[in-house]
């Protein structure tokens, strides 16, 4: 993921159905299947969520760069400083926010995907997370102990007793 964050290019938002989607390849299952410059690789579609949005248009200049080849995070910085001080960044994010250490950048990607399918449910969240199953989004990305902790209230029996 952090990867990808820093190689996003104005060029890798497209505008479909009055939605902007990012198009990211899937580096990881294209390195899996060896394709790398192939029209078989995978690519990833994510919407641009409405505070993303906010961002490219306040923050990053949007209009001015749409469908450029200019990075949007840092254009100006090398790409490895870049990835550094995202690193470092969160880092220091994390401390200050008091987020258990255990957690890093990567967790960022379960916790989007679990607002996903909090809100939306299963399909949607692996059809854009593009992974080739449920079973892989439930098992490595869907919060278990959330599950748990909804589920801790069941009543098999309701009408009985205790």
């Amino acid at each position: 993921m952090l990867h990808e964050l820093v190689h996003f290019k104005y060029s890798d938002i497209k505008k479909k159905d009055d939605l902007l989607v990012l198009y990211a390849d899937n580096i990881k299952a294209n390195k899996l299947i060896g394709e790398k410059h192939s029209k078989n690789k995978r690519i990833k579609r994510i919407p641009v969520i409405e505070q993303m949005k906010n961002v490219l248009y306040e923050e990053c200049g949007y209009e001015q760069y749409i469908e450029s080849e200019n990075y949007v995070i840092a254009p100006e910085f090398s790409r490895v400083t870049v990835h550094n001080i995202i690193g470092k960044g969160f880092t220091h994010f994390q401390r200050l926010a008091g987020i258990d250490e255990q957690k890093c950048f990567k967790e960022l990607r379960k916790t989007y995907m679990n607002e996903s399918e909090k809100q939306f449910g299963r399909d949607p969240t692996t059809f854009v997370s593009d992974h080739s199953n449920d079973a892989v989004v439930t098992k490595h990305y869907i919060d278990q102990m959330g599950a748990v902790k909804k589920t801790a209230g069941l009543k098999i029996f309701p009408n009985s007793l205790g």
